[in-house]
This record gives structure tokens, sequence and C-alpha cells, in this order.
């Protein structure tokens, strides 16, 4: 008969740390849907992603764009070519800012000492 293991305490820690920042993430969302975007998001980075879901090139109004970086309209238009909006890149955003979360105390915990700060 096969036993299960007690799941490792830094596994719960890691979870624990994506739990709490995601939830940090949906509440202030929640909490602030009227958030300013930058005048960029608006004026580049959306019809960029537009233009590439519709697969009419890395561009704006069918004209060659080279006004911003090309990774957050990559990362739009594959959200939008997904089914989702604006709003929904915001979601997944926060899961990922979540994952740099646990990213970032696998790091420290790697190159910090356990005595550090206490």
């Amino acid at each position: 008969m096969l036993k299960s293991k007690p799941l490792n305490s830094d596994i719960l820690l890691c979870l624990a740390i994506f739990a709490l920042s995601s939830i940090i993430g949906v509440m202030f969302n929640i909490l602030t849907p009227e958030f300013p975007l930058n005048r960029d998001t608006i004026h580049h980075y959306h019809p960029i992603a537009e233009s590439l879901r519709n697969e009419t090139g890395f561009g704006v109004g069918g004209e060659p764009s080279a006004a911003v970086a090309p990774g957050y309209p990559f990362f739009l238009s594959l959200v939008y070519r997904a089914g989702g909006g604006f709003e929904d890149a915001r979601i997944v955003q926060i899961f990922i800012l979540a994952g740099i979360s646990v990213l970032g105390y696998l790091i420290a915990r790697k190159f910090v000492a356990k005595n550090f700060a206490f």
C-alpha cells in the first residue's frame, strides 16, 4: 500500500505566497476598477495587439509601428486570441506576478542565509 507523503513546508509556504499575492492582486483589481490606464496602453499596445490578433502585422491602422517594444502587445494578442479582453489580460498578469513572488522567494532562499534577517 502506498503511503502519501506530507507536504513539505517549502511547498506550503510557496502555495501561501502564491495565494496571498493572488488575493492582493484580485482585491486591487476589484477595488480599483477605474484605475487609470497608461496612455501608451490605449494608443499603442491595444491597437497593435488587435492588429496581431487579426494577423495584419505589428502596426497601427495598417501601418508598421515601432513605437513600443513587442513583448506586451504579443502577450495581449495571445489573450485576445483566447477570447479574452483587456480585463482578462489584467487577471492573467495577476497570476503571473503571483508566480514571480514565489520565484523571488525561492531565489532568496537559495542565495540568502536562513539567519540573515533574524
